[in-house]
């Protein structure tokens, strides 16, 4: 089917999805002597992006869109 649509000169798009995070955890803690050790919430929410990229022989990058969310099939069909 690629092959049909190339001899046909269409042009042909590659479509993916990628999220981008930045976790970092720490691995280790310390509490001084006769305390409950605490972890701060924040520490562990972090925020990530998600992209929806389509690129072509002929152009490279041809369109992508980004989003601060998970990507849903409905966004993924806005994008098509």
């Amino acid at each position: 089917m690629l092959e049909k649509a190339m001899n046909q000169k269409r042009r042909v798009l590659y479509l993916d999805e990628v999220v981008f995070t930045k976790q970092t955890v720490p691995k280790l803690e310390y509490a001084a002597r006769y305390k409950n050790q605490t972890v701060n919430e924040q520490d562990y929410y972090h925020r990530y992006y998600a992209v929806i990229a389509a690129i072509s022989n002929d152009r490279g990058m041809d369109h992508f869109m980004i989003f601060d969310t998970a990507v849903t099939s409905e966004m993924f069909l806005t994008f098509l």
